[in-house]
């Protein structure tokens, strides 16, 4: 969260052309705020989500932003493996 993922996912789209996808805001747009989600449904209940919205996003002709956890499901890891990825590292400052 704050790493810029979303600014720098919509600067490199727009650079290659491409739409821009953000993963968490369709999760929102889709069943409202995230720490809702957390906190009514549970952690499982929300990766769930995520994969599903995850997957979907990662079949569109799109520059693609995952939240920070996505990666932690195996099968979105596997459906990234043949697809080129940006890792953003930041420190806490």
């Amino acid at each position: 969260m704050g790493s810029g993922k979303s600014r720098v996912g919509a600067r490199l789209a727009s650079a290659v052309g491409a739409p821009f996808v953000d993963t968490d805001h369709r999760i929102v747009d889709r069943h409202g705020p995230i720490e809702e989600i957390f906190a009514r449904e549970g952690e499982a209940y929300f990766r769930a989500i995520e994969r599903e919205v995850v997957a979907e996003a990662l079949r569109e002709q799109a520059v693609v932003s995952l939240g920070g956890g996505a990666v932690l499901d195996p099968d979105t890891r596997a459906d990234l493996a043949g697809l080129a990825v940006v890792r953003l590292d930041v420190s806490p400052e």
